[in-house]
């Protein structure tokens, strides 16, 4: 299956640009791209800042489904981005892979 229909199956939108996106200020959100190492650092703080979206590599959705638990968000996104930057933005310690 494509990674368009997974997302649909999985009870995610597909979505072409942000203004078609739905965010709640109390909800983190992901965003799935097909490269992150292309993503230029400025657009993921502006969207972790602005939607409390963290943009990640379509890898951590598919290397969720294959190891039966949802991975932490850090290792997929830019590796300029914090901890810090993403607890500001509602993720949980948990959520990002930090220890408690």
């Amino acid at each position: 299956a494509s990674m368009k229909e997974l997302i649909t199956l999985l009870g995610g939108r597909y979505v072409v640009g942000e203004q078609k996106f739905t965010f709640y200020p109390h909800v983190s959100g992901v965003i799935l791209v097909d490269g992150i190492a292309e993503m230029d650092v400025r657009v993921v703080r502006k969207t972790l800042k602005k939607f409390n979206a963290v943009i990640l590599d379509k890898e951590w959705l598919l290397e969720t489904i294959g190891g039966w638990e949802i991975r932490p968000v850090l290792q997929y996104t830019c590796d300029e981005i914090t901890a810090d930057e993403l607890i500001k933005a509602k993720f949980s310690p948990s959520r990002i892979g930090l220890r408690h």
